[in-house]
């Protein structure tokens, strides 16, 4: 999908403005329309294309891959809700750089992120001892230099809510951009009436208690959640040393030793030893946790960022969770589902078994039937192929034109590819298909015949929309087939 302009933009919101505002508080609705959202802006076809597609949202607008190779997408709702949806790694087990590069810098400085001097300035939090992961922050820093005017033009043209949401490392980023959008909110450079809610599924640890407590102070009335799977290895990371330096003034433990040679001999001496034996380890593992781990990462991402400047590091790497925590506890159904194997650590993570769990946590298994309730798109007459994303309109215009026709009795698609017969199974769930894998025969049809682009772009799960005598069928990757009722015969 090609990136849309500004006025673009604008045009189409002017369909979305019977608006229902954002409100606090968590909504298994709209957290599940957030978790299609993030599994649609995964660019493998084959990945989303297994996942329900989103529920009344629409692709506006596709980011830039970044340097070190995150991307976003801008979504609309119906009722004029922008949802900004963060793509970390393509998918597991691709891994960012970024990830790997885990100590903490201060939050709030800049950082310059190229040779031609782009400066990206932030304060996430007022506590002079709040730190958050390096590399997410030098990842969000990069994605807001195209996510900021794209949410500012937004605003200039009314919306007044926006969700933003991302999944494992992309929820770790919408954390951080969650923070800066909201203090620009507070700066005036973003509008006062704004309203930010966040819903970050599978997200690691993004900062220390200073940032936590800074994050959960600003979005306290229920504007934030961190929905996790309780056997996902990823909100557990990144590893985390806490020494006694990072307990805060006032607790025991983060006494000086000085400070604890204040004692009166001989209850000095115990205080002090055990002080040094505590510390000792911990500042150890601490500094092999850096220059085992985070050091060498830093040469990776200056090549792929020339001209990089960091603020100074902060010394700690206490991490902590983050946020208004939703927890998902899989069950006997999940375990025989999902299993509990170890040859694949990410199996827990990925959108699947997310779903799976809130549908089981949030639904009743009634609702989830109701969900699933018959198509008008299933039994009825043949339908004519009138438009393809990407395919020129005029090669539609030819004396067979391809065709669709669903048998539910036989769980088949049937039509006319545009040169060749064709059938593929269909599933039906509710208002989606998934279609595949197309069969045809074998006449040769030429570079230029539809069927060309048709039969591969059949393949996938589909939102169905049937309004009149029109069918749309709208992949989870954002394809597109438009269909009329063919006249009855």
């Amino acid at each position: 999908m090609s990136t849309f302009s500004h006025t673009l933009i604008f045009i189409m919101l002017h369909a979305f403005l019977s608006a229902q505002p954002v409100k606090p508080g968590f909504d298994r609705d709209e957290c599940r329309k957030l978790l299609a959202v993030s599994a649609a802006t995964v660019t493998n076809p084959a990945y989303a294309g297994k996942l329900p597609y989103p529920e009344r949202f629409e692709k506006v607008y596709e980011g830039k891959v970044t340097a070190l190779g995150n991307s976003w997408d801008l979504w609309m709702d119906e009722g004029a809700v922008a949802a900004v949806s963060i793509r970390g790694a393509a998918l597991p087990p691709d891994i960012s750089p970024e990830n790997f590069f885990a100590p903490m810098l201060p939050a709030a400085g800049e950082i310059t992120l190229d040779t031609a001097g782009a400066v990206f300035r932030y304060r996430l939090a007022d506590d002079p001892r709040a730190a958050v992961h390096a590399g997410w922050l030098i990842g969000t820093a990069l994605l807001s230099q195209e996510i900021v005017p794209q949410v500012t033009a937004l605003c200039d043209g009314g919306v007044r809510d926006l969700l933003i949401t991302g999944h494992g490392e992309g929820g770790a980023m919408a954390y951080l951009l969650t923070a800066h959008l909201l203090r620009l909110r507070e700066s005036g450079d973003l509008p006062a009436d704004l309203r930010i809610k966040t819903y970050c599924t599978a997200a690691p640890k993004p900062g220390n208690p200073g940032f936590a407590h800074s994050f959960e102070a600003a979005t306290r009335d229920g504007y934030a959640f961190n929905v996790v799977n309780a056997n996902d290895p990823v909100p557990q990371m990144p590893l985390t040393v806490q020494t006694l330096e990072d307990f805060t003034a006032g607790n025991p433990f983060s006494r000086t030793q000085e400070g604890l040679g204040e004692n009166q001999f001989p209850q000095r001496r115990i205080p002090k030893r055990s002080h040094r034996k505590l510390s000792k380890p911990l500042l150890k593992a601490r500094n092999n946790y850096r220059r085992h781990l985070s050091d060498p990462t830093l040469t990776d991402i200056t090549k792929k960022l020339p001209g990089l400047q960091l603020p100074p590091t902060e010394s700690t790497a206490h991490y902590v969770r983050t946020g208004h925590t939703v927890t998902l506890l899989p069950d006997a159904a999940y375990r025989k589902k999902f299993g509990d194997r170890s040859d694949s650590v990410f199996v827990h993570h990925l959108h699947a078994p997310y779903f799976h769990l809130l549908d089981a946590t949030y639904y009743t298994p009634e609702e989830i039937a109701a969900r699933e309730e018959k198509s008008p798109f299933f039994g009825s007459p043949t339908w004519v192929l009138i438009g393809i994303d990407g395919f020129p309109a005029e090669s539609m215009k030819q004396e067979d034109p391809p065709t669709l026709r669903v048998e539910e009795e036989t769980g088949l698609v049937k039509g006319f590819g545009g040169c060749n017969e064709f059938s593929a199974k269909a599933v039906r769930k509710g208002k989606e298909i998934n279609i595949g894998p197309v069969a045809a025969s074998r006449k040769h049809c030429g570079k230029k015949n539809i069927e060309n682009a048709y039969l591969p772009a059949l393949e996938g799960v589909f939102r169905i929309e049937v309004k009149d005598n029109f069918l749309r069928m709208k992949r989870s990757d954002g394809k597109l087939l438009t269909f009329i009722k063919a006249p009855a015969e």
